[in-house]
Order: structure tokens, then C-alpha cells, then sequence
């Protein structure tokens, strides 16, 4: 990474914004019926790619509540086949966003997020 994007990336976090755009993928992915691309993620979130792109990196890879499904699913954005991401995990209410809960059975199905409230 350069330091440029380094610094952006630290400049983000200091103003809270990263943790609103995790949250704002996570959501995303966890409300879908079905595994969804990146470019799916940013046409529905009304987030660049490229934000898309490293937060689900992120959530894949440094928090865990995102996985890609093991086959590629073909993009309804761009028409290209391409690996599809999917809310896995619990997040235990408070730890990384304060108002969501995840759920899902670890086994790549479907899962929803939704608010403490009923």
C-alpha cells in the first residue's frame, strides 16, 4: 500500500468514516437473498468500488464476517463471472457495530442483519 493510501486510510478511521463503511457493506451483503459481487455491493450501497472492494476485504479477511461462496456467481452489473460475498458469522451486539447483529450458519446460506430494536 503507499503511503498515500495509507495515510487516507488513517485519515478515514481518525474521522469514524471506515467504520460506517464496514458497516454499511456489512449490511448490504447480510440484507441480500443470495451471495452478491462488489460491484453489486457499490451500485446498492452508493459506494465507490474501490471502497467496496477494501472494505469487503476487511471483513473477509481482518474481522471475519464476510466469505466469498466457492463458486463464482455471474455479475448482474457488469456480466462478468466473479466470486460472490456472503455474511457468514455473528457479531456479538457492540463489538464491531454497535447496532447489528449477523447471523448465519457458518454453512454459506443466506443470512439477514437488522437493528436491536423489534
Amino acid at each position: 500500500m503507499r503511503d498515500t493510501s495509507i495515510e487516507a486510510l488513517a485519515k478515514l478511521e481518525a474521522q469514524g468514516k471506515g467504520k460506517t463503511r464496514r458497516a454499511t457493506v456489512l449490511r448490504t451483503v447480510a440484507n441480500s437473498p443470495c451471495a452478491m459481487s462488489r460491484a453489486q455491493i457499490a451500485a446498492k450501497s452508493g459506494l465507490s468500488l474501490q471502497t467496496v472492494t477494501a472494505r469487503v476485504n476487511e471483513l473477509i479477511h481482518k474481522y471475519k464476517v464476510l466469505d466469498e461462496v466457492p463458486h463464482r456467481i455471474v455479475c448482474p452489473v457488469t456480466g462478468e463471472r466473479v466470486h460472490g460475498v456472503i455474511a457468514v458469522t455473528e457479531v456479538a451486539q457492540g463489538e464491531l457495530f454497535p447496532s447489528m447483529i449477523i447471523r448465519g450458519d457458518g454453512n454459506h446460506n443466506p443470512v439477514r442483519a437488522w437493528s436491536g430494536a423489534a
